[in-house]
């Protein structure tokens, strides 16, 4: 087909770069977690603004959210030029400055570092990637398109975190997910949800998108589950 997709089979290039930074392009590498005291720790690099796409070249930034149980919670980002950020086209091997995500659909290795935080994070999976079909959303006859790939739908978590000098280790659950597009979002979607969780023994994804009142308000719902002895459906 013309995407050179296996339908029931995720190839490593698909978690590298598939956009070149041209106009109205842009692309993040995902990650969240729930850690074991009831923390939870997102890091994600972002190729450009993904609500502002129109600069003609890469203008990545990498951001990091991390919440505790007692309350406290800290964001920070970094700003990186266009020369600073490299990504392969054959893997998820994706550098902005000195931050990465570095992965083979089943380990990554994720780097959040700036003045004052510094964060290691590794990720194992527990369930096979996946896409729903071919994870193209695609609209009208102009090729515009947003896409989706949950890389690692679930994965084991192993994060340690220096904030202000302060130490904080982690084991958890989490997960990598991959999106790139050619059209700003809010264009082509009123509205969307998105989650997942594990309820007992079975692992859940879940989205429930609208589309724009120009695409008719079509909704879109897509969901993934796993049951205890690893069958999807």
């Amino acid at each position: 087909n013309k995407l050179h997709l296996k339908r029931h089979d995720v190839a490593p290039w698909e978690d590298g770069c598939r956009i070149n930074g041209e106009p109205g392009t842009y692309e993040w590498w995902y990650f969240d977690s729930h850690l074991n005291d009831g923390a939870n720790l997102v890091i994600a690099i972002h190729s450009k603004d993904d609500m502002n796409p129109g600069v003609a070249h890469f203008a990545p930034y990498t951001t990091f959210e991390f919440n505790t149980p007692d309350g406290r919670s800290f964001s920070e980002q970094v700003n990186s030029s266009p020369e600073e950020f490299t990504c392969s086209k054959d893997k998820c091997d994706i550098h902005a400055g000195k931050n990465y995500f570095i992965g083979d659909l089943h380990e990554y290795k994720i780097h959040f570092e700036n003045a004052r935080v510094k964060c290691d994070v590794t990720l194992t999976g527990t369930l096979p990637s996946w896409r729903p079909e071919t994870g193209h959303w695609v609209f009208g006859e102009d090729g515009e398109y947003w896409a989706w790939l949950p890389a690692i739908p679930r994965g084991d978590v192993v994060a340690d975190i220096i904030i202000d000098g302060e130490a904080f280790h982690y084991t958890g659950h989490g997960y990598h997910g991959h999106n790139w597009s050619n059209v700003s979002m809010p264009s082509v979607f009123h509205n969307w949800y998105w989650g997942r969780a594990k309820i007992g023994d079975y692992s859940l994804i879940s989205s429930y998108i609208t589309c724009e009142k120009k695409y008719g308000h079509v909704p879109t719902p897509v969901y993934m589950l796993v049951d205890p002895d690893g069958n999807l459906y």
